[in-house]
């Protein structure tokens, strides 16, 4: 009998120490579990406040973009019914343009995502103008942009 109240009480020790050292170790991976939730809520809001910052820094360049462009206006100049083509002369007068600034129209059809790039040339002051030719059965997309030409060394 003393054997069996000496595996008795060996075996509630064990029980005992085994109930406690699963509940800290539950603790610690609940506390463990929530520091993570915490850092990654933190991150997912930087994350958040990041990209929300790059998409108001963009659109307000692109609208600063568009606040420089005073006029578009276009003439069509021939139609040529057999070729299905058509010529346009643009005119884009600027509110203000550097010196070392190229002005340049990008276009491409509605649906298609290859662009073409063409310089307008400085007609007078600040309006700049090129002439373009378009097919007839694409609309078209045209995009005002400027580069700005990288100054050269001086020896």
């Amino acid at each position: 009998m003393d054997k069996k109240n000496v595996i008795i009480v060996l075996l509630v020790l064990n029980l005992i120490v085994m109930l406690y050292f699963g509940n800290s170790l539950g603790k610690k991976i609940g506390n463990y579990q929530a520091q993570t939730s915490a850092d990654m809520n933190f991150m997912q809001n930087n994350m958040m406040s990041l990209e929300n910052r790059i998409i108001n820094g963009v659109g307000n360049e692109l609208r600063a973009q568009t606040d420089k462009i005073a006029l578009v206006d276009y003439t069509v100049l021939d139609v040529d019914s057999a070729q299905k083509q058509a010529q346009v002369e643009l005119k884009v007068q600027l509110k203000e343009v550097s010196p070392s600034a190229e002005i340049w129209i990008s276009y491409s059809a509605q649906d298609d995502d290859q662009q073409q790039e063409v310089a307008l040339v400085e007609q007078s002051g600040l309006i700049y103008g090129t002439k373009l030719t378009f097919r007839l059965n694409i609309i078209t997309n045209l995009i005002c942009g400027r580069k700005v030409l990288q100054q050269g060394k001086s020896n």
